[in-house]
């Protein structure tokens, strides 16, 4: 069975959680031991072809160039494999069910809620790779197959952001990340002193929050990832405060007026302030820590993971 120690293997978990988790990097160049684990445990990540032939879902098309289309599925994808584009699958857990009992494991023992946890694979042929950009997400990849090259940078222009930000003039996706850099313009390329590192089989990079990197890839590559997607402080309050307050009539009521003018919009304020006065009434009468263990309750249950 695929588990943590299995993904974060030389270390133990213990050593990874103290030593990496979850701001330092992890790099193992080489394990053919977890390669052929994985390989024997999901048999579809023998090979790029094997895996795209049966794979229901849409798959992303990516070019070194910062290229990006999609097919709505894994066979449609391998005409672009065998042209040299880099195919990207995700949520693999909920086709593959080595996969869905790995990402358990590996909740349980980072203390975070299962459904923040998905595996994506890129996979490729001959010379492909991704332009400089940093992640919102933590990072398990995995080479499973060819070598890839990766050069990392702490991210000294953002902290924390919600979604990925590229390098240079490249349109973002969501501009609004913008509010989240204390300094511009974005560097155009990677650091010259930017970490320089090698996966070949049953290699592992670990990439925190936020980090520059770009790859190249080389020969047919595959890897898997193992993505932890939050969750922020930010989702367990909303998450949490949506769940408390959903059982009562009035929070489910329609924001009649929102959208108004003049006499339509004052009423719709009222409305609000009335429920957020009892909102705040409520709050008020509660402990700071037993109101937060309420909300993660609230949220996730007792029990996150």
């Amino acid at each position: 069975m695929l588990d943590f120690a299995t993904l974060v293997a030389p270390h133990s978990p213990e050593d990874f959680l103290g030593e990496y988790w979850p701001t330092r990097p992890c790099l193992v160049d080489t394990n053919p031991d977890r390669a052929t684990a994985f390989s024997a445990a999901v048999p579809e990540l023998d090979s790029a072809e094997r895996l795209l032939s049966t794979y229901p879902a849409k798959v992303g098309l990516m070019g070194r160039d910062g290229f990006y289309a999609s097919v709505p599925n894994g066979p449609a994808a391998l005409p672009f494999l065998r042209q040299g584009f880099t195919c990207y699958l995700r949520n693999l857990e909920d086709h593959l069910p080595a996969l869905s009992d790995l990402l358990d494991t590996v909740a349980r023992d980072l203390a975070l809620p299962r459904e923040h946890l998905i595996c994506e694979v890129f996979c490729s042929r001959g010379e492909s790779g991704v332009a400089m950009h940093s992640d919102y997400d933590l990072n398990f990849a995995m080479q499973l197959h060819g070598t890839k090259r990766w050069r990392l940078a702490p991210n000294d222009h953002a902290h924390n952001i919600t979604t990925t930000v590229f390098g240079g003039g490249r349109p973002q996706r969501d501009p609004g990340q913008l509010r989240f850099v204390t300094s511009l313009p974005l560097p155009e390329r990677m650091p010259d002193d930017a970490i320089e590192f090698t996966a070949e089989r049953g290699g592992l990079v670990f990439l925190p929050r936020d980090w520059w990197h770009e790859t190249h890839a080389l020969g047919e590559c595959l890897q898997l990832n193992v993505v932890v997607k939050g969750p922020m402080w930010l989702t367990v309050l909303t998450k949490g405060l949506s769940e408390a307050l959903v059982t009562t009539d009035e929070w489910r009521d329609i924001a009649h007026g929102i959208a108004a003018d003049g006499a339509g919009r004052a009423r719709a304020v009222k409305a609000f302030a009335t429920l957020l006065g009892g909102l705040r009434a409520r709050l008020d009468s509660t402990g700071d820590e037993e109101l937060a263990e309420r909300l993660i309750a609230a949220a996730y249950g007792e029990h996150t993971a």
